[in-house]
């Protein structure tokens, strides 16, 4: 048995149930799309596991493709029939699934980690992104406050923040991939 496997075997023996059970919850307790949900995260894992040896943040990758999945299965569900959802329940399931991920993510979601990916977001900016980043996360001023700071009108500025912002958000998505 490969390094991978036995990888991936832990993996699924430790991770399968939680995952399942957030699988479950997002997909509004239905426990046999939940489980067929986490089976694909799974699937995608055992595809994935020589990557997933020397990846910063598995439970994250999990959690993430869960979240994925999930969805995608409540857009083939929606397209398959239409029905009614109550608000209250849907945020119910909402914050059932959370509850069980929070568990998780306090133990393997450090300060240290935080600062760690945040350093890394951080060093794949360029100059003038860092730079735009400091003036409006960092010192928190406004775009007005900003534009003569950077040579660019207000409006300018603030398209050019909503860019970074994608930037980022997609950077700290490709960490969990």
């Amino acid at each position: 048995m490969s390094d991978a496997e036995i990888f991936f075997e832990n993996l699924y023996r430790q991770y399968y149930d939680p995952i399942a059970a957030y699988c479950t919850a997002m997909l509004d307790g239905d426990t046999s799309e939940g489980e067929l949900c986490a089976h694909e995260v799974f699937s995608q894992a055992l595809i994935d596991a020589k990557n997933l040896m020397s990846h910063p943040n598995v439970v994250g990758w999990l959690r993430k493709t869960a979240m994925y999945r999930a969805r995608r299965f409540l857009r083939e569900k929606k397209k398959r029939s239409v029905h009614e959802i109550h608000i209250t329940e849907e945020n119910e399931n909402y914050l059932e699934a959370q509850s069980v991920m929070d568990e998780y993510d306090t133990e393997f979601y450090s300060d240290k980690s935080i600062q760690q990916m945040k350093d890394e977001v951080l060093a794949r900016l360029t100059g003038d992104e860092k730079a735009l980043y400091e003036y409006r996360f960092e010192q928190k001023l406004t775009y007005k406050e900003i534009a003569p700071l950077i040579g660019l009108s207000e409006s300018a500025t603030r398209v050019r923040t909503v860019r970074l912002e994608q930037h980022i958000r997609d950077m700290v998505e490709d960490m969990f991939e």
